[in-house]
């Protein structure tokens, strides 16, 4: 985990959202990666972090991309039930999600 500063000190970490494309459609091993980056953002917020950043830039022909939203939505709901979501803040960098207003004027 790569950690930076933000405004008024709260701490920031990015967490890889990629996975092994080598593990393919399995959704065995989706929801493995999905299971580590969850224990990863709890980490972070045992560490002190503010936010966590849920990243897909370093997808490329050996990682692919995790579903940003599958992504957000597992980290969210495993904070919640871990009791933790209030002291942490998520953002997504994600290549997937689009804005399709912006394309049409």
């Amino acid at each position: 985990m790569a950690a930076l500063r933000a405004g008024a000190g709260a701490q920031v970490v990015t967490l890889d959202a990629t996975w092994s494309a080598a593990g393919g459609a399995a959704p065995d091993a989706l929801r493995t990666a999905l299971d580590g980056l969850c224990r990863s953002a709890g980490r972070a917020v045992q560490e002190g972090r503010g936010f966590v950043i849920l990243s897909d830039r370093a997808a490329d022909r050996e990682r692919a991309p995790l579903p940003m939203l599958l992504a957000v939505g597992a980290v969210h709901q495993h904070l919640l039930e871990s009791g933790l979501r209030t002291r942490l803040g998520l953002v997504a960098e994600a290549g997937d999600a689009w804005d399709c207003t912006t394309s049409l004027r």
